[in-house]
Formats: C-alpha cells, sequence, structure tokens
C-alpha cells in the first residue's frame, strides 16, 4: 500500500510511504493540533508501537482511507496478500 507523504500531490519530490498491511493492527481517527491541517488518522502496526500518522484533505477522506486501509488488511491477514491482488484486479 502506497501513500503521498507530501501536503500536495503536485509536489513532484514527494515519496511514497509503504505500510505492510500484515502488520496493521488498528485503523482510528485522530484530532491531533499538531497534524498538518485536515482529517487525522492513525495507522498501528504490530512492531511500530507508536504507528504512523496520516492526514486527508477531509473527514470524508480519512473514514474512506481508515476503512480501506483495516479491509485490505483483513484480507491480507485472514486469507493472502495474493487473494487481495486478485480482488484488486
Amino acid at each position: 500500500m502506497h501513500l503521498q507523504t507530501a501536503t500536495s500531490t503536485a509536489d513532484s519530490s514527494a515519496q511514497a510511504l509503504t505500510l505492510p498491511l500484515e502488520q496493521v493492527d488498528k485503523v482510528q481517527r485522530v484530532d491531533d493540533p499538531t497534524l498538518p491541517p485536515g482529517a487525522g488518522f492513525w495507522v498501528c502496526l504490530h512492531d511500530q508501537p507508536l504507528g504512523v500518522f496520516l492526514v486527508a484533505d477531509n473527514e470524508d477522506d480519512a473514514d474512506a482511507w481508515a476503512d480501506a486501509l483495516m479491509l485490505c488488511a483483513y484480507i491480507v491477514q485472514t486469507r493472502s496478500a495474493q487473494t487481495l491482488a486478485q480482488a484488486l484486479c
């Protein structure tokens, strides 16, 4: 799973973030004033207790990302990454 880490998609120097779906414990919305403007959410990973904080443009997008990440993580954890790849093709 690759997510844009820059605040703007027009930023050509932006790097991709890779989240190992088999490591995702939970994803939840956060209201943290230290995050950039937008709707923040937190991804808790097995091997990274502090997790990863991400920011979407708005609350609907953050909810959609959280749902999509949890669904994809569930498929990878209960079936396989190949099952997810087949479902997305």
